[in-house]
């Protein structure tokens, strides 16, 4: 009987195929392993990482010290406008500020504000005057309105402290919501709060609330945001952004790469802000941006879904403030401050 044998060519050709497919394979495999091990690594995933580079996270919060209570009433809200330029727009913008007296520290402090305010809340709430305690440099300002026709020139207002010398360099630039403006800083006391902790802190309203005048819609709200900044010489801000004020800073702050947002922002503290949809989990997981994550827990709609979003970033953190609604910083102030008062300090340890 004859037995039958595979042509030789045959075989070959076999075998070559063979070999390509295991070479396209392990090909595959090693670039896989490659974005795992090395470009995908992140220090804050490394084992211990959480004490080495998370230490906003790790340090144990403590109350605000009395010394610094006792400055923030002291603390005097600058008003001023700016001039201000952008897409083809002449205007001012309003801003309130507050600078604390002392050596200049690294971090600014840039309060915006929800739909519903302005960066007069912050004033009211006492969150721009506790800033400049704290030793910081703050901005509270008001953000454009987004749905009405307005006059191409405009007015944009801003709260900020008596121009002294920060004792810390970092400025916080606090945003508003779409139902408030600035003064909801002042009038909370946030504003004197975190001067007195020793920032420069900025409260701004944007074209269309409070005392700004109309800007029309912005279209580009990150270049928007982006050429305040520069203009007021804001070197990466510590941004308190809630509600409404998100549709500026998250794309502001994740630009087209989000690996790079710790080059515009030195800290984020987002109060159930718009705008998380935008971007996937893996793009949030990409910014290591110090982020410090409050909601109230009865706000079951902005609040949880953002929430959703924000968590995937891998230097966040959560801190619900109980029995709260949106916003949640007005129910409880006092939670508030503390938070901010811990958090900036630890992002500025981080920064050192």
């Amino acid at each position: 009987m004859k037995s039958e044998t595979m042509p030789v060519g045959g075989g070959i050709q076999l075998n070559i195929r063979g070999i390509a497919i295991a070479l396209i394979i392990g090909a595959i495999f090693i670039y896989v392993v490659y974005l795992w091990t090395v470009r995908g690594k992140s220090k804050y995933d490394e084992p211990g990482s959480l004490t080495q580079f998370h230490t906003w996270k790790s340090m144990d919060f403590v109350p605000i010290p009395s010394n610094i209570l006792e400055k923030a009433p002291d603390v005097k809200i600058q008003e001023r406008r700016l001039s201000f330029e952008f897409d083809g727009k002449k205007g001012e913008l309003f801003l309130r500020e507050a600078v604390p007296t002392g050596k200049a520290s690294k971090v600014q402090v840039l309060l915006l504000h929800g739909a519903a305010f302005t960066s007069e809340t912050w004033t009211k709430l006492g969150t721009l005057q506790l800033m400049a305690s704290f030793g910081y440099r703050a901005i509270a300002l008001d953000i454009p309105v987004t749905s009405i026709i307005c006059p191409s020139h405009h007015a944009v207002s801003y709260l900020e402290s008596d121009i002294r010398q920060a004792t810390r360099a970092v400025p916080v630039l606090i945003l508003q919501g779409a139902d408030t403006t600035a003064e909801i800083w002042n009038r909370i006391g946030t504003i004197k709060y975190v001067a007195a902790f020793g920032y420069r802190v900025v409260a701004l309203d944007m074209p269309g609330f409070g005392l700004s005048a109309g800007y029309g819609t912005v279209e580009d709200k990150a270049g928007f945001l982006a050429k305040f900044i520069f203009q007021e010489k804001l070197d990466r801000p510590v941004i308190i952004s809630p509600s409404m004020s998100g549709s500026y800073s998250i794309p502001y702050m994740m630009g087209t790469k989000p690996i790079e947002c710790t080059d515009r922002v030195r800290g984020f503290v987002p109060v159930a802000p718009v705008g998380t949809d935008a971007y996937s989990h893996s793009q949030w997981h990409r910014c290591e941006t110090p982020t410090m994550i409050v909601y109230g827990t009865l706000d079951k709609d902005l609040g949880l879904v953002s929430l959703g979003n924000l968590r995937n970033m891998r230097n966040s953190e959560i801190f619900p403030i109980e029995k709260a609604k949106h916003p949640a910083y007005l129910d409880n102030p006092e939670k508030w401050h503390m938070l901010l008062y811990n958090f900036l300090l630890a992002v500025e340890r981080e920064a050192a």
